[in-house]
């Protein structure tokens, strides 16, 4: 099926399909409808797909705006994503908060792929506060792809931009009376120990490093 045969018989289709009354058939819609954009290019993405796309981006039910975000590369293969920011940010804000765990574990895992597209500091400016957030969550499936993320973001953006802008936001994790975001600590240090050697001389210097591991290990023999 070539391009005129998509926009003609297809993409007609999908404006209805994108105001079912069923959340499900919104959230299926919204999973595939990114892909159509490397098939239609660029005008008829932006005459058909992006309204489509717009209107599902407001979506009530939150898996409808994450299965948008899972595609999101499909679209920005054909629109520029500094285009769409001032319509994907806000949502990408509210879903970082969704009271739904899996929601805010789904949306971590974007937040690499916003950074390398458009630049550190859209990171430093906007999301900086809630990665930390995250790290934080109570979940811990929503810290561990946070921790995730944190590796995906050194090798984005480089270990420079780690040291300056990450790592002095985590450091009070190391005196939290909560032991979680001590553990927490921890396993950033695992993730990012060949990335980032400076960041370790920073903890021996800075925090009782030695302390946290000798409890991480006590904790591991309760397991």
């Amino acid at each position: 099926m070539d391009e005129s045969d998509i926009t003609s018989k297809i993409v007609p289709c999908l404006g209805p399909l994108s105001k079912d009354p069923m959340q499900h058939v919104r959230a299926a819609l919204a999973e595939s409808l990114p892909s159509l954009c490397p098939i239609i290019g660029k005008k008829s993405t932006t005459d058909y797909i992006l309204p489509i796309f717009l209107t599902l981006l407001k979506d009530e039910f939150s898996e409808v705006r994450v299965n948008l975000f899972k595609h999101l590369e499909d679209l920005t293969k054909v629109i520029d994503l500094d285009s769409l920011s001032s319509s994907l940010l806000p949502a990408l804000n509210e879903l970082a908060v969704d009271k739904n765990w899996r929601t805010r574990a789904a949306v971590v895992e974007f937040l690499p792929f916003f950074a390398q597209k458009m630049g550190e500091n859209f990171l430093n400016d906007k999301f900086s506060k809630i990665l930390i957030d995250w790290l934080s969550d109570r979940i811990y499936g929503v810290r561990d792809a946070a921790i995730r993320c944190i590796k995906n973001l050194i090798d984005s953006l480089g270990s420079q931009w780690a040291e300056k802008q990450l790592f002095p936001k985590i450091i009070p994790f190391q005196s939290n009376p909560n032991y979680l975001h001590r553990m927490t600590l921890l396993f950033i240090i695992q993730v990012t120990l060949k990335f980032c050697s400076t960041f370790l001389i920073i903890l021996h210097s800075k925090l009782e490093i030695f302390y946290h591991l000798k409890l991480f290990q006590r904790l591991l023999l309760l397991f």
